[in-house]
């Protein structure tokens, strides 16, 4: 069974509009509410490819209530720890003229150190049952840089399998650690370097050294440009297919998931970086955030071209 841990669980509203105008009153021409937060979208995702999925994390309020209801469509076991603040919501609106998406996001609510405690303890416990544990998202507000890396820790010393798919201040924190899985985007990875990554090289020689220096599996996506993976066998890179999107909030989170349902029981890196692309882009072919077509999935995997290049 694979755990997802999301500690800022959202409502993702997505809205289309023929075209978005700041200062003045807009249309909405269609409207979709989803259960959302990135360890959300990946507990769905896996799930849909038919996985054992447990989903936790910290959740309160009306908008937590929601969460639940929603997420109640996908065959997923729903282990949260309440709090006592309101869970957020996540806005993305999508400019159908310009082809453009807009993300306002809020940052989430403020968690006790009381509440922080319960749910270490919470984790524990139900992690005794994951062959991998996956973190992912952004941190609510009090919540320190290092809460992730505090959360893997305690996981490690019990010999648990991690992945994060986190940035800034709590990935660099967490990689002091050494998680056995990451999965940033190149904006990330230059966030985390501190530099530009101006070609597919540059990319590759920081992945490397976060290897070298203990991640077992470094995943670095590209945008249209596909992603590269860094492991013990070497290096890989996904060339893919050009497509139509429709919503692609969510598709970093697919990827992991299409990367996890692989490495919770496989070293094939190369297979996990094949279905962690294609899980990705069938998500960006769907209307609500953290949703794959089983069908677009598998066909993907046929389009999807993967080769050692190092």
């Amino acid at each position: 069974m694979i755990t997802t841990v999301t500690l800022n669980a959202a409502i993702d509203k997505t809205y289309w509009l023929d075209n978005l105008t700041v200062g003045t009153a807009n249309r909405v021409k269609k409207a979709a509410t989803e259960a959302g937060g990135k360890g959300v979208n990946v507990a769905k995702v896996l799930s849909t490819l038919g996985n054992d999925v447990t989903v936790t994390g910290l959740i309160g309020g009306s908008d937590g209530r929601l969460i639940i209801e929603r997420l109640k469509e996908f065959p997923v076991n729903q282990q949260w720890s309440e709090i006592s603040q309101n869970s957020r919501t996540c806005l993305n609106i999508i400019d159908e003229s310009g082809k453009v998406e807009t993300e306002i996001l809020e940052n989430g609510p403020a968690v006790s150190e009381k509440e922080w405690k319960r749910f270490i303890s919470h984790l524990k416990e139900i992690a005794n049952e994951s062959s991998l544990v996956l973190f992912s998202g952004s941190l609510p507000s009090g919540l320190p840089a290092d809460s992730y890396k505090t959360l893997v820790e305690e996981l490690q010393a019990k010999g648990i399998f991690c992945g994060v798919d986190t940035s800034g201040e709590p990935l660099k924190k967490c990689l002091e650690i050494e998680p056995e899985i990451i999965k940033p985007n190149k904006k990330e990875l230059e966030d985390f370097c501190g530099r530009k990554l101006d070609n597919l090289e540059d990319v590759i020689a920081e992945a490397k050294l976060i290897h070298q220096k203990g991640v077992k599996y470094v995943f670095v996506t590209l945008g249209k440009e596909g992603a590269i993976a860094v492991g013990d066998t070497g290096i890989y890179q996904a060339i893919i297919p050009e497509i139509k999107s429709v919503n692609s909030v969510g598709s970093g989170d697919a990827t992991f998931a299409g990367i996890g349902g692989v490495l919770q029981d496989s070293d094939d890196i190369e297979l996990a970086l094949l279905n962690g692309m294609a899980a990705g882009i069938a998500n960006a072919l769907q209307t609500k955030a953290g949703r794959v077509n089983r069908q677009d999935y598998l066909d993907l995997q046929q389009k999807i071209s993967v080769k050692k290049i190092g």
